[in-house]
């Protein structure tokens, strides 16, 4: 059977439409100006961000990240990227997080890390990564690190598909919520004993995320 032209065009304008409808708005500048600034006065300082420059380990049980991102680099706005720089401590760990709206690239610079990540048919997909190895963690997906030598420290930085891509802990936002859930609803669906859930909820009272992350991803 012959296929008619016309509706294979149809066909294919419909496919390239799908695609370009699922992918962020197309730029009609070449970046976004802050609200009020001529273009004339901007220069390189505008497109310059020096807040990796001078950044330091952390020490303790986990990472330590410096995210940049449209908040403290505002000539991310509108084209769709930003990045990480993560330094991860003797035996540190990321904690299961989710970054709701980027999909991320990692590089690892330094080190040796475990990485892993959960699809949404809750299968682990987990990998051993060297210096120079890449990893990429689909938007969405809770995912976890740890650096898996305990004497020498590790270093990575991530590449996200969105100016602000987002940061979710999972343990933090379960048992670190402002108003917590009830102790009723996690103990049924963790099928754990209630104190066993006051017990998280206390221990995530001792350790808030703030510790490990200097800049808000």
């Amino acid at each position: 059977m012959t296929r008619s032209p016309i509706a294979f065009g149809v066909f294919l304008f419909g496919l390239v439409s799908t695609i370009v409808f699922a992918s962020d708005p197309e730029p009609t500048t070449d970046f976004v100006l802050p609200r009020g600034v001529d273009s004339a006065i901007l220069d390189g300082n505008y497109f310059t961000s020096t807040i990796l420059r001078n950044d330091t380990m952390g020490s303790g049980p986990y990472s330590t990240t410096t995210q940049v991102s449209v908040e403290n680099f505002p000539a991310l706005q509108g084209l769709g990227i930003s990045m990480s720089l993560a330094r991860y401590s003797p035996g540190a760990v990321v904690r299961p997080q989710i970054h709701p709206r980027a999909t991320e690239l990692l590089y690892v610079l330094e080190g040796t890390l475990d990485v892993g990540f959960i699809d949404s048919t809750n299968k682990l997909f987990r990998q051993t990564l060297q210096t120079g190895d890449l990893w990429l963690v689909p938007q969405g997906m809770v995912h976890f690190l740890s650096n898996l030598n305990d004497t020498s420290e590790a270093r990575a930085v991530a590449a996200f598909t969105r100016s602000n891509p987002g940061y979710i802990d999972v343990a933090a936002s379960i048992f670190g919520s402002n108003e917590r859930i009830s102790k009723q609803v996690l103990s049924k669906s963790f099928k754990v004993y209630e104190s066993v859930i006051q017990t998280l909820f206390e221990a995530q009272e001792q350790e808030p995320i703030s510790s490990s992350v200097r800049a808000s991803p």
